[in-house]
């Protein structure tokens, strides 16, 4: 062996390791506890902080009292569709949705979780897609929910379960 060398690899409950984020994104639609749902069950099974992001009226600028309602409204929103789910952190942000995805994803996040809507490619295209602009731009894994997914995680499942996303 190797002076100065460990043997052992530090293992994931080494306390002395944080793990990353997983960071779950959600809009405010009916999708939002489902992919909540989705993120808190890959948080619990690879023991990491779960940490959502949301932004209100991403297409709006606004100041003073107007911004300070919308950001409380948002906040009421993630923390009415996280009742009973564990989270270490919410992020609430005026603003393009995408870019504050990617933003965050890119401080560290093991993975992004988000929902995905069935719009066709013309409406896609013309109206832009946030699910789209992740992927392409985030520098970490993306889980993404649609309405007809499977779940994540079987009950009992030693690893992710193949579903579709």
């Amino acid at each position: 062996m190797v002076e100065g060398m460990n043997p052992t690899h530090p293992s994931r409950h080494d306390p002395a390791i944080e793990p990353r984020p997983i960071v779950c994104a959600v809009d405010d639609d009916a999708l939002a506890a489902q992919v909540l749902q989705a993120a808190a069950e890959l948080a619990q099974r690879f023991e990491a902080p779960l940490l959502v992001v949301h932004s209100p009226y991403p297409d709006m600028f606004l100041t003073g009292e107007p911004y300070l309602s919308t950001i409380e409204a948002g906040r009421a929103f993630v923390e009415r569709v996280s009742d009973g789910i564990a989270v270490d952190e919410y992020i609430v942000e005026i603003g393009p949705p995408e870019q504050l995805i990617v933003d965050v994803a890119d401080d560290g996040a093991a993975l992004v979780v988000l929902g995905t809507r069935s719009r066709g490619r013309l409406e896609a295209t013309l109206r832009g897609s946030v699910s789209q602009a992740v992927i392409a731009n985030a520098k970490c894994p993306i889980v993404a929910v649609s309405a007809t997914a499977a779940p994540l995680i079987s009950p009992g499942a030693r690893r992710p379960a193949a579903g579709r996303v």
